[in-house]
């Protein structure tokens, strides 16, 4: 099979709504056959509570958001609440033709492979989760309190998650390399009890409780593309969205605000 060069998106920080729109809309061309597969590297130019796609509205307390100044948006894929600042977020767009395996257990794994390499790169042993999706009464609303093989950990805590989408034959996943957060933030954002913000506080790990000194952002990126390049055996050329997409983003950026959760099928 032709591997195309793929794309390699290198943005600046944006809001919550650009975030997700951009990477909607780079799904939305991709599926249509007028984008390549695309690797998207960016930031957060603010504190984001970002939830997923099916999560209740009501699990958000917009007061404690509003008195912090932490914006909400919601995200196209599922999963559960994630505070975004201090970390380097990733975005891949491809589908079945670029070498993507068909289903969402194999399709993870293909990703997780890259994203191994590059923690690696950056001195940090992570590993996947070998915990199944665990069904609760009442599942925390945090994405750091559950594991999922979705996940990537060390010492038995969550480093990394990763959220899907898929839209015919292409995938959209996105995930965070979290170098620092505000665990008890994110719990009052998402109105943990005491119990499920212990379990958020001793579940979570991040890349500056590892690592001495903290790598940079610039260094994540780069981390970042030599493990899709070496792991995957992917070319890269820089490049930038085109104006139908930017366009296909602007117009959609409204489906992401926090409204109630979306009805749409998704995986």
């Amino acid at each position: 099979m032709h591997t195309p060069t793929w794309r390699l998106i290198l943005d600046p920080p944006g809001s919550g709504l650009t975030n997700m729109s951009v990477d909607r809309a780079i799904q939305i061309f991709h599926a249509a056959g007028k984008a390549n597969p695309t690797l998207r590297l960016y930031g957060w130019c603010e504190p984001t509570l970002s939830l997923g796609r099916f999560q209740p509205i009501e699990e958000v307390d917009f007061d404690a958001a509003a008195a912090s100044q932490v914006a909400v948006v919601r995200r196209p894929t599922g999963g559960r609440g994630v505070l975004h600042f201090d970390e380097v977020t990733y975005s891949v767009v491809a589908g079945l033709r670029d070498g993507i395996p068909r289903g969402v257990t194999a399709s993870y794994a293909w990703i997780l492979r890259a994203l191994l390499c590059a923690f690696s790169a950056l001195g940090i042993d992570a590993s996947r989760s070998n915990r199944g999706l665990q069904r609760t009464q009442h599942p925390s609303a945090a994405c750091y309190s559950t594991m999922t093989p979705a996940d990537l950990t060390v010492n038995m805590k969550k480093l990394s998650g990763s959220a899907q989408v898929w839209l015919d034959d292409t995938v959209l996943q996105h995930g965070s390399l979290t170098i620092s957060k505000d665990v008890f933030k994110e719990a009052q954002l998402l109105r943990l009890d005491p119990h499920q913000t212990e379990t958020l506080a001793v579940s979570t790990s991040t890349i500056s409780s590892i690592c001495c000194p903290v790598p940079t952002h610039e260094s994540i990126r780069l981390a970042l593309v030599q493990g899709f390049s070496e792991a995957l055996d992917l070319r890269f050329e820089q490049s930038s969205l085109s104006e139908e997409e930017l366009s296909i983003a602007s117009d959609i950026s409204g489906q992401f605000a926090p409204g109630p959760s979306s009805s749409s099928s998704t995986t």
